[in-house]
This record gives structure tokens, C-alpha cells and sequence, in this order.
């Protein structure tokens, strides 16, 4: 790609070999808003919001068409944009006849490739002029000022390049995702079989070498609570489900919180769990830091660190038929108030030999380390798709 030209009528970023200036036109002069109408049949689906995936331009995996639903017809090439509440992203180019069921403008190129319309209309200008719609609760975009509105349109041929090279991002962010789904669904269907099922004291798929069955107690003989404070030089930490244990002062959100009662803060050391206000989620973190969160959070730890397994523990923790037990206690709890240890002691633990916890811990963290690795590539990529869209329109 060659670099940036000065001139207004240029973007910043195009490829090699063009060099011609693009031309204003309004986005009414370059496309056709159907309006044409028909029932959906077999052979004509229907696509309604809830099909299209937001922000992705493309079906919803579980895409089924109903027939006898009235809309506006599309053509293959079309762009489907979705007027209601722009800011979603609802957007298609679909490869099919069919009907456009809701608040769809179906456009139809007139003299622009369907490639290029479908990238522009992700353009950062495009975006906010769609945006400055009408209505506060519902808000709709303006098809008056959007198809007024004025955009850089270069030659047919440039129009193309530029087409391929979003749909090739595009397909390569479908495939970052796919991998990333397929790799949690493995995951929890690992969690599955390799934990035994309620009643049952042997998991259904183990590593070689071991067969003796799993060991059952109580969280209360298994675990004792932490209530040490006094710490007030250390920082303060939050929970949460996506990240685990983290600084509250490297939060994007700005947490506000008094700094003159941190001594009655709860010490929580490396290796320590953090049940955290969403507990009845399955908000039970392990803490990789040490430092102190507020008087709120349920701490605990192992009553024989020797002889167990963080690793193994904090898979245990995020299973869903672990989840599921916590309905038993928490009846009743909602956000903004944790399971005590009292609440949680009451529960039944189950949990092998300390090699094969280990041998268990492992194999997910290796996978957990897959899944960071594909949310990496996947938000890379993203972040990539968005300058482009920042430097290759006018």
C-alpha cells in the first residue's frame, strides 16, 4: 500500500498504482434504497434483526428462515443496513435472494461495488452521520440526511481492491472467533468429563495411571476462611469473571472507593480464592497477587496447601455443575452481596490424588492459555480492521 497523499480528496492509507483523486458523490446518488415488498417463502428467507449477528455482518449461526413474513425484497450483492439504533452495527451482504424483515434500508448498488458499499458503510464518517439519528428511546437513522450525505468514491477498480481487503479481514476475524469458540466449547466438555458427575467418585475421561476413586468432604473440612487486615500499604484488588484478581487501579472503570478505612480490608495472598459479588455466577477467583480487597469479599484458602493443587481447584470452581450447586445456597442472593463461608462451607467437595490434580491442572491451563492466545489473535485483528477503516476512507 502506498502512504498518505495531502490532498482532502485521498485517504490517508490506498494501495499501490492509484493515484486519481476521489470523487463526492452523495450516498443516494451511488445506491438504490429498495422498497419493493413480498412474503418470505422457502425460496425467498426472511432476515429480521435477531438473524444478523451485531457488529459482525454475517448470519447468526442458528439461522432458520420463516416463511410468511413480510418485508422488503433483496438481491445478492444488496447491503442490508439496520436503521434501528444504528449504533448496533446490524449490517449484511448477503449471497441469496430474500426478504428484509424490520427496520432494514435493503441498498442496492447502482454505480458502486457491493464490496465497497459494504465497507464504507463501516467507515467512521458513515457511522456518525448514521448516528445522528431521530428518537431518544428508539432512534432510527436518518435516510434523508444519510443519503444526502456526501462520501469519497474512488475508481471502480480501487472500489474492488478495497472490497477484497476487508472481506479477506473479515473472513479472517470469522475464522479467529470460530477457533475460539471451538476451543471454550472443548473446554466444557472437558469440564464435563473429567470431573465426576453428581453421585460418582470417578470422572468418565482421566489421564492414564490413575483409577482410584475421587475423595469427597465437606468445603468446611476442606477450606478455612481468611479474615487477616490491617494491611493498608498494599494495593487494593477487585474480582472479576473475566480477568480473575486485578488491581483496582489498572481497571479501565474508574472504582471509587474510600482510602481511610483500608485497614479493615481482607488480606488475600497468591494462591488465596476471592468469592466475588456476582458469586451466585460462579464468581470464585483465584488471586495470582497479593494484596487486600474490601470487607465485602468472602476469602478462603486450603486447610492443607501441601496438599492440593491451585490449578486443579480453579477449574473445579468455574464448572457449571459446580455453578449449579451454589443455587442451594445462595436462594435468594443477588448482585452486591457474596456468599458468606458459612454459606459455602456447607457444600461437598470432590477431588483426586495430588498428581493427578496436577496432571488435571495442566491440561487446562494449557488449554486456558490456547483460549487467551485466540482472544489475542481475535481482538488483534479487530483492532487492525478498525484503523484501516479510520485511514482507507475519505
Amino acid at each position: 500500500m502506498a502512504k498518505k497523499n495531502s490532498k482532502k480528496t485521498v485517504p490517508e492509507l490506498r494501495f499501490r498504482g492509484f493515484t486519481d483523486p476521489w470523487e463526492q458523490r452523495q450516498l443516494g446518488e451511488v445506491v438504490v434504497r429498495r422498497s419493493a415488498q413480498a412474503i418470505s417463502t422457502e425460496d425467498m428467507p426472511s432476515v429480521e434483526y435477531e438473524d444478523v449477528e451485531a457488529g459482525r455482518g454475517a448470519l447468526a449461526r442458528d439461522f432458520t428462515s420463516k416463511e410468511g413474513k413480510r418485508g422488503i425484497c433483496f438481491e445478492p450483492g444488496d447491503v442490508l443496513y439496520g436503521k434501528l439504533r444504528p449504533y448496533l452495527g446490524n449490517r449484511l451482504k448477503p449471497g441469496f435472494r430474500g426478504v428484509a424483515v424490520g427496520d432494514w434500508w435493503v441498498l442496492a448498488p447502482s454505480s458502486v461495488a457491493s464490496s465497497f458499499l459494504f465497507s464504507l458503510i463501516q467507515s467512521p464518517r458513515f457511522i456518525t452521520i448514521a448516528n445522528q439519528s431521530s428518537g431518544s428511546k428508539m432512534p432510527r437513522a436518518d435516510w434523508e440526511l444519510v443519503g444526502s450525505a456526501a462520501f469519497g468514491i474512488p475508481s471502480l477498480p480501487e472500489q474492488r481492491r478495497i472490497g477484497v481487503f476487508f472481506s479477506t479481514l473479515d473472513s479472517l476475524i470469522a475464522a479467529a472467533e470460530r477457533q475460539e469458540t471451538l476451543l471454550k466449547q472443548k473446554k466444557q466438555a472437558y469440564l464435563q468429563l473429567m470431573f465426576p458427575r453428581e453421585g460418582e467418585t470417578q470422572p468418565r475421561l482421566r489421564f492414564s495411571g490413575f483409577s482410584e476413586d475421587w475423595e469427597q468432604r465437606r468445603s468446611s473440612e476442606q477450606f478455612v476462611p481468611v479474615k487477616e487486615n490491617g494491611h493498608s500499604d498494599l494495593p487494593v484488588l477487585s474480582a472479576t469473571q473475566s480477568e480473575g484478581m486485578v488491581y483496582r487501579d489498572d481497571q479501565s472503570r474508574d472504582i471509587k472507593f474510600k482510602t481511610d478505612n483500608l485497614s479493615s480490608y481482607k488480606l488475600v495472598r497468591a494462591g488465596d480464592f476471592v468469592i466475588s459479588l456476582r458469586s451466585f455466577q460462579g464468581g470464585f477467583e483465584l488471586s495470582d497477587k497479593t494484596g487486600i480487597v474490601s470487607p465485602a469479599y468472602t476469602v478462603f484458602t486450603h486447610a492443607e496447601c501441601s496438599s492440593q493443587d491451585n490449578a486443579y481447584w480453579k477449574q473445579y470452581f468455574k464448572r457449571k455443575s459446580f455453578i449449579e450447586s451454589l443455587k442451594t445456597v445462595t436462594f435468594g442472593i443477588r448482585d452486591g452481596k457474596t456468599i458468606s463461608f458459612s454459606d459455602f462451607s456447607s457444600l461437598k467437595c470432590i477431588f483426586p490424588s495430588l498428581p493427578e490434580q496436577r496432571r488435571i491442572g495442566e491440561f487446562f491451563t494449557t488449554l486456558d492459555n490456547l483460549i487467551a492466545a485466540t482472544e489475542e489473535r481475535t481482538r488483534a485483528l479487530k483492532e487492525m480492521k478498525s484503523a484501516y477503516l479510520q485511514r482507507m476512507f475519505v
